[in-house]
């Protein structure tokens, strides 16, 4: 059995594995959400309607009878079902970055993490970075924390075409030049700090615009104010959501892109952008490093000084340049959902659950 409360891009992708081989799980969630990201799924799929992060997870959750696992895609985990339970943790977020202050919500989060630490079948990081920071927190994970890197879908996340680049930009009125930041919209992304680099750049008509994607219309609240008005609107161009289908083209035609987090359990769109050849910058903190091996530029997330230089010698250095984009593809081809869901078996298979 797999939940899909909180169902997402891991979720759906490793689903898409299983079918391949022609094997369904049971899921757990709702199926009205089930059913509108997951079309005509075969399998059964069994109620599970509760709000995340809610006490109603907990004694909502149907029962798994043995001999039946179930694996949890989030530590939102049912406590009460951990001895039959394989647990992915993302990242570990919500106990370190600063805007998580709600003392309950600190609390239910330790909470369940700890439960977890010390119950669950076998735990899955999807970093090394998150795996050292989970065992950091919770010594008793150590003997039973596995890292099996998240996985991207490369038949989607590929360089574009020149003449569909061409028509993107044309459609959402795009300079022919831009930086690219996606996903903001939580402090741990570090806008704020991102746009107070590039504002003396953009002053100096050093750099182009920043195109910002994955997030609303506005600038969020821990970034606004850092630019007047006037500068917003001549340098900051907000795409907000895109389909999916076209992030290949946004990736593909950006003169640069910019991961500024400082916190991360992964960084999906990183692998996305290298996937599609671009030249990428990012904070050297958490799993960034992991992801981006040595085909990315990076810079100390907490320095405004170090990522101006950054961004400044990725857009002036050919060299660097080539450089990067030569590697980019070649370190994106690390992360394939078939590794994961490979790697997966292999631990499902450590319990006696044998898919064969």
């Amino acid at each position: 059995m797999i939940a899909s409360s909180g169902i997402g891009t891991q979720v759906q992708n490793v689903l898409r594995s299983f079918l391949v081989q022609g094997r369904a799980p049971v899921l757990l969630g709702d199926p009205f959400l089930i059913e509108r990201l997951l079309p005509d799924y075969p399998g059964e799929i069994r109620e599970w309607r509760s709000r995340i992060y809610s006490p109603g997870e907990q004694w909502s959750c149907p029962a798994i009878a043995s001999p039946d696992f179930i694996h949890f895609p989030h530590y939102n985990a049912a406590v009460k079902e951990l001895r039959r339970a394989f647990v992915v943790v993302h990242d570990l977020i919500h106990l370190q970055s600063p805007e998580f202050r709600s003392p309950l919500y600190r609390i239910y989060a330790r909470f369940l993490l700890d439960q977890i630490s010390r119950r669950a079948l076998h735990i899955i990081t999807v970093s090394e970075a998150t795996r050292k920071t989970l065992i950091e927190y919770f010594p008793a994970a150590e003997p039973k924390t596995t890292t099996i890197y998240n996985g991207i879908n490369h038949s989607l996340f590929k360089p574009a075409e020149k003449k569909s680049i061409v028509r993107f930009q044309k459609k959402n009125q795009l300079p022919l030049e831009y930086l690219l930041v996606t996903g903001i919209g939580k402090a741990h992304k570090n806008l704020d700090r991102l746009l107070r680099a590039l504002q003396p750049l953009w002053k100096q008509k050093c750099a182009p615009p920043l195109v910002v994607a994955g997030a609303g219309v506005r600038l969020p609240e821990y970034a606004s104010g850092i630019l007047s008005p006037v500068e917003e609107a001549e340098n900051v161009i907000q795409l907000g959501f895109l389909p999916e289908k076209e992030l290949p083209l946004l990736y593909s035609g950006c003169q640069l892109f910019i991961q500024p987090s400082f916190l991360e359990g992964f960084g999906f769109p990183l692998a996305e952008a290298l996937a599609c050849g671009a030249v990428c910058v990012a904070g050297n903190r958490t799993s960034l490093p992991e992801v981006g091996g040595d085909a990315v530029h990076y810079f100390n997330p907490f320095s405004i000084e170090e990522i101006q230089a950054a961004i400044v010698q990725a857009l002036t250095s050919s060299d660097l340049r080539r450089r990067l984009r030569g590697r980019a593809r070649k370190q994106a081809s690390r992360f394939s959902w078939e590794s994961h869901v490979a790697k997966l078996d292999e631990i499902y298979q450590s319990y006696g659950l044998n898919f064969s």
